[in-house]
């Protein structure tokens, strides 16, 4: 909490130095700033209003990177914050914004972000995959929704999802991507039998 509060103050203060000198893109830079740093302390209400004020100020001035930036973060906000129907709405946004502009690493880092905001939005940011139609994203989100399942002891939906995942990866020839999956479904096997000796 103190270093969030530490942090928090430098921003205000960044703020209102970009403020006086009325750096438009500089103030919604920060603006988003403190909207992600709201938002990993879970005080949505403030991370929305910060946010929405950057969003505003990059619509005005038609810059498209830093709105892809402030799609994203309103997504995992909207997200984290369980109202999955603003969050799709946005993340899909971001990602044909991500997508116009060329940025991969944007597109990625959205669906990494995704994945470790909260276990429900796997299905939401699945979703937005199969609408873009990306193979490789799909099969991302499936291998983290079987390892999920794994740590849970759903053995059977984890190697079904498995599966799924190693079926898509493939289809595109993605050799590097499969080793972790195998990896995986090994370590599946291995629990199943440890289970049925257990219970023997």
């Amino acid at each position: 909490m103190y270093i969030f509060q530490i942090g928090t103050l430098y921003l205000t203060a960044a703020h209102q130095q970009a403020a006086v000198t009325g750096e438009k893109t500089l103030i919604g830079n920060i603006l988003n700033t403190m909207a992600i740093a709201h938002r990993l302390n879970r005080n949505f209400a403030q991370a929305l209003l910060c946010a929405q004020q950057a969003e505003q100020i990059f619509r005005e001035h038609h810059n498209t990177l830093e709105l892809a930036h402030v799609w994203h973060n309103l997504g995992l906000i909207y997200g984290q914050n369980n109202q999955t129907t603003n969050a799709n709405e946005y993340v899909i946004q971001a990602l044909h914004l991500y997508r116009q502009l060329g940025n991969q690493y944007g597109e990625q880092k959205l669906i990494i972000d995704l994945n470790h905001v909260a276990e429900q939005l796997l299905k939401s940011s699945f979703s937005i995959r199969e609408l873009l139609g990306d193979v490789r994203g799909l099969a991302a989100i499936q291998y983290r929704q079987a390892y999920l399942c794994f740590e849970h002891d759903d053995l059977a939906t984890a190697e079904h999802l498995l599966q799924n995942a190693l079926q898509l990866q493939i289809s595109v020839n993605d050799r590097p991507k499969m080793i972790p999956m195998l990896r995986l479904l090994a370590q599946i096997a291995a629990k199943r039998q440890w289970f049925d000796m257990a219970n023997y």
